[in-house]
């Protein structure tokens, strides 16, 4: 691998990351999202609930939920044994996050703190966002407080 190119393990985060993953199916944008996701939990201290992934489809939502909850799992389970068997993404950040000195302790700590409130996560398609947008700021707007898409 080019070590100049970005991949989800090395790409800068930044006080207020905006990151943008265009690509087509099966290029592994899944694994980038989620691994994006428990880098900003683990070393930057986000909230889950301060997330946005936005996907297209209502089914991919639903299979990027499931998959960040198996990736902060998986590192959990990995943060709170060293000797937890673990796939490829959670031993790339657990090295990635014993390289940057986070204590254990801490990373199962953050883990755990957004695996209870994976429910305030927002995934959602597009038009679920635009509707939330559109219903969180209708008086902003000028529009009806029952405006739907």
């Amino acid at each position: 691998m080019n070590p100049t190119e970005k991949t989800p393990l090395n790409v800068g985060l930044g006080d207020a990351p905006e990151l943008l993953i265009e690509a087509s199916a099966g290029t592994g944008k899944t694994y980038a999202l989620t691994t994006l996701a428990a880098r900003l939990l683990v070393e930057k201290r986000v909230e889950i609930g301060e997330l946005l992934v936005v996907t297209f489809t209502i089914a991919a939502t639903g299979e990027l939920r499931d998959r960040l909850r198996a990736t902060l799992r998986a590192a959990l389970r990995g943060a709170q044994d060293e000797t937890a068997r673990s796939n490829q993404q959670t031993r790339s950040l657990l090295e990635r996050w014993q390289g940057l000195g986070i204590d254990r302790a801490d990373i199962a700590r953050r883990l755990d703190l957004a695996l209870l409130d994976l429910d305030r996560a927002n995934v959602m398609t597009i038009h679920g966002f635009c509707q939330r947008v559109l219903a969180d700021f209708a008086f902003e707007g000028g529009l009806p407080f029952a405006f739907e898409i």
